[in-house]
């Protein structure tokens, strides 16, 4: 939700349009703002992203193994408990 924001969940939720999120180690330095103007939202170049891959032998790009922290199956029509108090803050109300 953080990377779309609050105010666009609806896009979301029930659609099948997120299913995981994959909480991944990169440097600081490696990430730029990302188009569009949201404050909180990074990403990572695909030159950057290529060069810090493991690529196979098609020339395929995958996720480091050793860099993701952590994965979560999430349901978007289903909002996790605290997730109003979350809204709330999130949303100035």
């Amino acid at each position: 939700m953080d990377c779309f924001g609050a105010g666009r969940l609806d896009e979301y939720r029930g659609k099948g349009k997120l299913d995981l999120v994959i909480v991944y180690a990169a440097e600081p330095g490696s990430l730029t703002q990302a188009p569009g103007g949201r404050d909180n939202a990074r990403v990572v170049s695909k030159a950057t992203f290529a060069a810090l891959s493991l690529a196979d032998e098609a020339g395929n790009y995958f996720l480091r193994p050793d860099r993701i922290m952590g994965m979560f199956i999430v349901d978007p029509s289903h909002p996790p408990s605290g997730y109003e108090a979350c809204l709330k803050v999130c949303m100035g109300t």
